[in-house]
């Protein structure tokens, strides 16, 4: 049987309970999303390549059908957040895309890893590779709650 959404943040928590390793990861997690997407979007637009598809969506695609499987409004917001920044790379030559979106991957994860420094335990994804995919609905969730 999947894991819940609630069973899926119960086990991410273990490795997120410094109050600084927190707020790193309120900024980096969403840099993180975004600059992948990007990155992957300029690489699929790049001259040497020019796929006839796009990378990044295949992976809002899959990482859709994840968040949809997990029925809950939050994983939807985050499906939806996926799609409108893809749509926000319109206009946007595979140049920038490549080298903003890789500039921007490679200092949020840094920051990440100084964050999981502090806290003393290795990110989750090391577990498990689909907390790739939850680390943004918790950033979400942390957002909703305190709304």
């Amino acid at each position: 049987a999947m894991r819940t959404l609630d069973q899926w943040f119960s086990i991410y928590a273990v490795s997120h309970q410094n109050p600084i390793n927190k707020k790193i990861h309120y900024w980096c997690v969403p840099l993180i999303f975004y600059s992948t997407l990007a990155f992957l979007e300029g690489i699929s637009r790049a001259e040497y390549l020019n796929l006839p598809f796009s990378l990044s969506l295949v992976l809002v695609i899959i990482g859709g059908f994840f968040y949809l499987q997990l029925g809950s409004r939050l994983a939807v917001c985050g499906l939806i957040i996926a799609l409108l920044s893809w749509f926000s790379f319109y206009g946007l030559n595979s140049e920038t895309l490549v080298f903003g979106g890789g500039s921007i991957f490679m200092l949020a994860w840094l920051g990440q890893f100084v964050g999981h420094r502090i806290e003393g335990a290795k990110p989750s994804f090391l577990q498990d590779i689909v907390f790739l995919l939850i680390g943004p609905l918790w950033v979400l969730k942390a957002i909703k709650d305190k709304l």
